[in-house]
């Protein structure tokens, strides 16, 4: 994500308005009402970092001068939230970032960078991690970065301007 957020501030001008947005994936299940009382941690825990991280890249915004907005949303499609988001605020162009995924997993999961590529109402610009394939993975695949190692308050009180939508 740092290296499309810096692609992005490379690219603006300072009439510029640069869209933070994070959609989470909205997994409902028909059952899932029975277990609330597990599930519901683990919702609050995933809002509670998804806020963190767009806390993160609003700090260097406003810290490089930039005029910036927040949202943040759950959809079952991420893909069509982000394509829906691009009508809604008349978004010139959008930069997303590449996650590495196996050629199987990508069949049966299908990449989001993909499908807004091909459906976003504007231009499309995609990022990939310049360390794909280079840098240390955990057991799941994932990258080992800094975000994963510190062991951060999420029940601190994050307080910025934050817009939240649902998605399809």
């Amino acid at each position: 994500a740092q290296w499309a957020f810096d692609l992005t501030c490379s690219l603006l001008t300072p009439k510029d308005t640069l869209y933070l947005i994070h959609v989470g994936l909205n997994q409902v299940y028909p059952t899932a009402h029975k277990f609330e009382n597990y599930v519901q941690p683990y919702i609050d825990f995933v809002h509670a970092r998804s806020k963190l991280v767009l806390k993160k890249f609003y700090d260097q915004a406003v810290e490089r001068k930039i005029f910036v907005k927040l949202l943040m949303g759950w959809s079952s499609h991420v893909g069509a939230a982000l394509c829906d988001v691009v009508l809604e605020k008349g978004i010139d162009f959008l930069v997303i970032g590449r996650r590495s995924m196996s050629g199987i997993k990508r069949f049966f999961v299908g990449s989001t960078s993909k499908f807004v590529v091909e459906n976003a109402n504007c231009q499309v610009i995609v990022v990939k991690n310049p360390l794909e394939g280079h840098a240390p993975r955990d057991q799941q695949g994932h990258f080992i970065t800094e975000h994963h190692k510190t062991d951060e308050h999420l029940d601190e009180e994050k307080s910025i301007p934050l817009e939240v939508f649902k998605g399809p």
